[in-house]
């Protein structure tokens, strides 16, 4: 580990500074211990830059999606996007015209492929899904008011003893001695993807059909939170007051870190993959030893259902859903349209269990028409569909 002398240079970073620092933008792309390590280091020492520092990271992860290398066309093609983003984006020209060549140029020799999601794609709180029919989000405050989420672009996060929608500020109506007690909840259907700020400054995007708890203020010592369904967190660092979250079977316990949970509607299903950090996930039976999962692993239910096994993954298989993206590597059609059930609130039928069972590889831009997903799934699986009222036939 370095001294921490030499990393005097990080207490004046700007998220400029961040996006030309070759290490940065390394351990980013392919992030690895030593990296979390040093990086958790720079974070300790100097805790003020932690907006700026999950900023550029946040750039950062914007553009990845998988690992492959670039072709020259591609890197000049994306290479154009980003300008072409960047010339209709006023919060990104000042460092993106500086920086952006210099990450295509790492990005390529990193072999690591990139996805800019191009002008008005970059989503904003839900992304904004062509489905069918939509049903609302609700955030069901503590004192028992329900508000609906009837469009896909509302950002929730706190101000004090508020909660803010947007622009629209509402008075939660607890005291501080009882405000740990009082519990929020989050309501996510079908066809939706909403993102909040939880009150410590925890970023979560929770997938559709999923709920998430957590109190008004969290109580002194810990941050704990339960979730049913999936849902992404990127955890505010705070080593005095833990992060925890919990499901119907474990609970994951958090050292600063980005990572996806996802539980199932059978109650037992589980997995948690991590990005970034450490966390450590314990079942909830009386003397469950602790899992630790690195960068890059998931842990997952076996199908006996009775152990976690950790497997090393590329995590942007199961991250890549908060951008606006579904990549899939040999997964099979049914799991596919099970995925884009959830984003479109569609039904499928696939009366052949042998087209069920074909495995497929590819990625699908969610920002489109169902009409338009399910052409390019045709086109990759070699298969034929009809869509009539919200159910896809697939033959």
């Amino acid at each position: 580990m370095e001294q921490p002398t030499s990393m005097d240079k990080y207490a004046s970073y700007s998220v400029e500074s961040y996006l030309e620092d070759d290490r940065f933008i390394q351990w980013v792309i392919m992030p690895d211990e030593a990296g979390e390590a040093y990086w958790q280091q720079v974070m300790h020492l100097y805790p003020a830059q932690e907006p700026n520092f999950r900023a550029a990271r946040h750039f950062l992860m914007q553009l990845r999606i998988q690992d492959r290398f670039l072709s020259d066309t591609a890197v000049a093609a994306l290479s154009a996007r980003i300008w072409e983003s960047a010339r209709k984006q006023p919060l990104i020209v000042p460092f993106i015209r500086k920086y952006a060549a210099a990450v295509l140029l790492l990005i390529a020799a990193t072999g690591v492929c990139y996805y800019f999601l191009g002008p008005g794609k970059i989503p904003t709180g839900a992304a904004a899904w062509k489905a069918g029919k939509q049903d609302s989000a609700f955030l069901v405050l503590g004192n028992g008011k329900k508000i609906a989420l009837d469009s896909t672009d509302h950002i929730i996060h706190y101000l004090g003893n508020k909660v803010v929608i947007n622009q629209d500020t509402i008075k939660v109506g607890t005291t501080a001695s009882t405000a740990a007690m009082a519990m929020n909840e989050l309501i996510v259907p079908d066809g939706r993807i909403q993102q909040l700020e939880l009150p410590d400054g925890t970023s979560v995007w929770v997938k559709a059909r999923s709920r998430l708890r957590w109190p008004e203020t969290f109580a002194a010592g810990k941050r704990e939170v339960s979730l049913q369904g999936e849902a992404y967190f990127e955890v505010a660092q705070n080593s005095t007051q833990p992060f925890a979250v919990s499901t119907n079977n474990y609970r994951i316990d958090v050292l600063g870190t980005g990572f996806n949970v996802a539980t199932a509607k059978s109650k037992t299903a589980f997995e948690a993959i991590l990005e970034t950090g450490k966390i450590a996930i314990t079942g909830l039976q009386e003397n469950s030893t602790p899992i630790i999962l690195k960068p890059g692993q998931r842990a997952a239910l076996n199908p006996a259902g009775t152990a976690l096994e950790i497997t090393a993954v590329n995590t942007a298989l199961y991250t890549s859903w908060r951008s606006g993206l579904l990549l899939f590597e040999h997964k099979s059609l049914q799991e596919v349209m099970e995925d884009l059930r959830d984003y479109y609130h569609v039904r499928f039928d696939i009366q052949d269990p042998a087209l069920a069972a074909l495995p497929i590889s590819g990625k699908l831009t969610l920002t489109t028409d169902i009409q338009e997903v399910m052409k390019v799934v045709a086109t990759v699986a070699e298969v034929q569909f009809t869509i009539a009222d919200d159910v896809i036939r697939i033959y």
